[in-house]
Formats: structure tokens, C-alpha cells, sequence
């Protein structure tokens, strides 16, 4: 009498369900795969503000550290432009690191056309500010 064990052999239903398995995993392990290379491979893109300032009256250049902000019109000041600067809400840092660049691009604009301060009306909340528009102002 023969007692060899034969070794346990999947039964034909049962094969053709562990293929589509095994091709499945292979599918998603490919899947991921070209998730991760096209996440990684793909450059970092650097967003820069941009923006237009109008001059009403065109003055000369100024330095953009003498630009001041207001809330207000102040008194006997004249406006002598408008300006708006935005950045895209894709950037990264916090929201202060994000206003500070827009206020530093918006006194930049003004102080191209002669401007000494601007009234600074912005859009968006105050986690992620995206627009500043302004009136230039000279004394």
C-alpha cells in the first residue's frame, strides 16, 4: 500500500479567481508606482505675486521702505494711483508670511511710480490672503 501524501493541489475553480487576484495587486502595486514617480518626478513650482498698478499722475520712483500703509485716506493726501497684487492661494507658508509678501510686492508697485504710502483694501480671510488692492498715495 502506497501512504505517500500527494501534495495539496488548488482545485481548477479556484484558479482562475487567484489569478485575477495576483493580476489585481500586480495592477495597484503599478498603480502606486506611477503615483509616487509622477508626485516626486514633477518640479516644485514657485509662486511669485503679481499685480498692475494705474498712475494717474506719474512721480519719481521712490523707495519701496518709505511706503506706508493705511486704513484711510489721510488727511491732504493726494492719490496719484491704483494698484492690485495678488498671489495664488497655492503657496505655501502661513498666512502672515503670505501678507507680508503681498504688502512687500504692493509697496514695490507704488513706490515705481513715485507713491509714499497706500490705502491697503484686501480680499480673502486672514489665513490666506490672496488680493490687495490699493490706492497710492503722495503727501
Amino acid at each position: 500500500m502506497n501512504t505517500t501524501a500527494q501534495p495539496s493541489a488548488v482545485p481548477q475553480k479556484q484558479l482562475p479567481a487567484l489569478l485575477r487576484l495576483q493580476q489585481n495587486a500586480i495592477a495597484l502595486l503599478l498603480l502606486i508606482a506611477v503615483y509616487l514617480l509622477v508626485m516626486y518626478a514633477t518640479p516644485a513650482v514657485k509662486y511669485e505675486p503679481h499685480g498692475i498698478v494705474f498712475a494717474f499722475q506719474k512721480k519719481a520712483p521712490t523707495d519701496k521702505n518709505t511706503v506706508e500703509l493705511f486704513n484711510t485716506l489721510p488727511m491732504q493726501a493726494t492719490v496719484i494711483g491704483n494698484l492690485r497684487a495678488e498671489l495664488s492661494n497655492n503657496t505655501g507658508g502661513t498666512g502672515e508670511q503670505q501678507m507680508e509678501t503681498l504688502v512687500n510686492y504692493a509697496r514695490d508697485l507704488a513706490a515705481s511710480i513715485g507713491g509714499n504710502g497706500i490705502i491697503i483694501a484686501g480680499e480673502g480671510g486672514s489665513e490666506r490672503v490672496t488680493m490687495i488692492e490699493a490706492f497710492v498715495l503722495i503727501d
